[in-house]
Parts: structure tokens; C-alpha cells; sequence
């Protein structure tokens, strides 16, 4: 069954075309009539003859195609206009690379918790131990030095503080007076 002018057929078809001098003329046929020169009207062209179809260009790419894969998959892309879906392509991959290595992380990180755990147990084991040799006491007797030093060091230097008062008191005890 022919699919031209059939329910599956398009409302509208649009074809772009560009000459060998950079002319650009749009062909447009609605469905159940006949194409139309969008461009140039009735008096432009009115088919595009089949030698202008750079069949050259198309038969070379195409024969090349299985020796080349991608330079048939190129010339096949270049009807479709798929640019933005290449570079959407080109993120997507940059971050299943990315994905990947932040996952490989993971995975040595998630690998390590149980030596963790492991060592975990070991810390507090020690510290279990070293209390229970009275560490904890000895790490208490020398915070208790340490106030009793600082205590120490505030009640000299009050004295010195004290004992230059007394002597600035005696000296103006002392000290004839002198009017003028």
C-alpha cells in the first residue's frame, strides 16, 4: 500500500535545498497536492533534478562505509542535525566518568570500614588498658601541677605588684614637701 497521502503521511513537508553558489530555496508540499517553491514561487524552480543530489559524494561515503564506520555514520548524521544531542552525549559521558571514579572511591572507602571497625576496637582496648594501669590518675596530677604552677606565677608577680606599691608609698612618705 503507497503511504503518500495516507493518514501516516505528514500535514507538511519541508525541504531545504542549497546550489553549488550558496543559493537556498525551500520546497514545501502539504499533503494530497503537489510540492511548492516556497522561495521563489511559480517562477523559480519547481524539482530539483536528480544529478544535483551530489550522488558522487553519497555513493563514495557509502562504499567506504564498511571500512570506515564512522565516516558513513557522519554523513548519515549530517541530515538529522543532531549537534546539541552530541554534546548532550559528550556531558552525559564526562560524568559516567565521573560517576565512575567518585563510585570507585566509594567502593575502597565502603571496602575499609571494617579494618576501621577493626581498628577501632583495638584504640579502645589500649585506652581501657592504660586506665586501668591509673594513667587517668597521672593525667590528672599533672593537670593539678599545671593549676598549682599558674597559681604560683599570678601570686608573684601580686607580691612584686605589691612590693613596688610600698616602695612609691615610703618614697612619697618620705619626700620633703615643697612649696611653691
Amino acid at each position: 500500500k503507497d503511504i503518500v497521502d495516507s493518514e501516516v503521511w505528514p500535514d507538511e513537508i519541508s525541504l531545504t535545498y542549497e546550489d553549488e553558489t550558496g543559493k537556498v530555496t525551500e520546497f514545501i508540499r502539504s499533503k494530497n497536492s503537489m510540492p511548492f517553491n516556497a522561495t521563489d514561487g511559480y517562477e523559480g524552480l519547481a524539482r530539483i533534478p536528480l544529478e544535483y543530489y551530489g550522488q558522487g559524494d553519497a555513493s563514495k561515503t557509502l562504499d567506504k562505509g564498511d571500512d570506515d564506520p564512522k565516516a558513513l555514520l557522519q554523513f548519515l548524521d549530517s541530515f538529522l542535525g543532531i549537534e546539541n544531542l552530541k554534546e548532550e552525549d559528550i556531558n552525559i559521558c564526562n560524568q559516567l566518568r565521573n560517576n565512575q571514579s567518585e563510585s570507585g572511591k566509594i567502593r575502597l572507602e565502603v571496602a575499609a570500614i571494617p579494618e576501621v571497625k577493626r581498628q577501632i576496637q583495638i584504640l579502645k582496648g589500649k585506652k581501657t588498658r592504660l586506665e586501668q594501669d591509673k594513667v587517668s590518675d597521672l593525667v590528672t596530677y599533672q593537670t593539678a601541677l599545671i593549676r598549682e604552677k599558674n597559681l604560683r606565677d599570678d601570686l608573684k608577680s601580686q607580691l612584686i605588684d605589691l612590693k613596688v606599691s610600698r616602695v612609691r608609698y615610703n618614697f612619697l612618705r618620705f619626700w620633703p614637701k615643697v612649696d611653691c
